[in-house]
Formats: structure tokens, C-alpha cells, sequence
């Protein structure tokens, strides 16, 4: 008996320890909100890694979520293009069907229905839609020789945004920041 009752204390504390971490970590997002902009960086670069990589293989660019070496399990930012690629190249031998219309992590659940994607609730990217940023990077798209890709969340209580560009060359721009004073 005393084995069962040790078994039963070790499950409680794990579960203690396991939500005392998930509230920490939201209230650590909402207090440090400007930490979480470095996760734009580091999602839109995982992105660009993967273009660098499919390039490197295929000899294109591709706004092709579903063929880039890309899942992430959890994000702050939704990221991704807001027009299919135009070219008429389509690789061979790729490892899914060529779909230049999966663009963003929206569509990529979609696509990849086992992908377990989680979106970040404090930044509020479940709302957003990537379509409707076109004022904010009218070439984010993808071509044989180049790419550019955008990031967005809502960092705060008010309805602006929070964006992010990312290019071929490895240039990132920070085109909209959520935090600051706005007249």
C-alpha cells in the first residue's frame, strides 16, 4: 500500500509541476512581451532556412508549406506568403503534391491534418489572417530566384499588429511594431 500511495504522491507532483510551468510561461509572455518578439525572428529564420534548403535541392523558391522542411509544434507568430508562386517549375520527385496555395501555417494544419501545431493564445494569431496584410508586404511571395515571407501577432490589447519581413537574402524588417506609442 505504501507503494501505490508513493506512486500516487510522484503523479501529483508531477501534475502540480506541469501546470505551476504552463502558468508561469503565460504570464512570463504577457509580461515580457518584447522577448517575444525575438520569436518572429526565430520562426520567419526557421522559414528561411527551409526556402535556403529547398532551393539548394530543386533550383526554386517555393510558397509550398507542405514541401518545406517546416513543423513547428508551437509558435507565437503566424507566419507565412500571401500569394502563390506564379512559376510555371514545379520540382520533381518531391516528397508531397506540389501546392504552391498552401502558404501559411493556416493551411499547412489543413494540409497536414497530424501536424500538431499549437498557436500561442497571448499573441492572438488564431484571429489573423495572413491575406489580409497585403498593405503591409505586397511581395510576399515566392519566385525562382527569390522569396519573402511575414510574420504577425498581436502583442498587446489594441488591434495592431505586430510584423515582420523576411527575404532571401536574409534580411529581416520590422514593419509594424505592436508595442510602440502610437500618436
Amino acid at each position: 500500500m505504501t507503494g501505490l500511495r508513493w506512486l500516487m504522491s510522484l503523479f501529483f507532483a508531477m501534475f502540480l509541476i506541469a501546470g505551476l510551468i504552463l502558468i508561469f510561461q503565460k504570464n512570463w509572455a504577457k509580461k515580457h512581451p518584447t522577448s517575444i518578439q525575438g520569436a518572429a525572428r526565430a520562426d520567419l529564420d526557421l522559414l528561411r532556412r527551409a526556402e535556403d534548403s529547398f532551393r539548394t535541392r530543386y533550383g526554386t523558391y517555393t510558397t509550398d508549406f507542405g514541401n518545406l522542411a517546416i513543423q513547428p509544434k508551437f509558435v507565437y507568430y503566424k507566419i507565412g506568403f500571401l500569394t502563390p508562386s506564379s512559376q510555371p517549375f514545379v520540382p520533381l520527385k518531391l516528397p508531397e503534391p506540389h501546392r504552391p496555395e498552401v502558404l501559411d501555417l493556416d493551411a499547412l494544419k489543413i494540409a497536414k491534418p497530424k501536424l500538431k501545431l499549437k498557436y500561442a493564445e497571448e499573441t492572438k494569431i488564431d484571429s489573423i489572417k495572413l491575406s489580409e496584410l497585403a498593405s503591409f508586404c505586397s511581395d510576399c511571395t515566392a519566385s525562382k530566384d527569390s522569396f519573402k515571407a511575414i510574420a504577425a501577432a498581436n502583442l498587446d490589447e489594441d488591434a495592431d499588429l505586430d510584423i515582420w519581413t523576411v527575404d532571401h537574402t536574409g534580411t529581416f524588417t520590422h514593419v509594424q511594431n505592436d508595442l510602440q506609442a502610437k500618436p
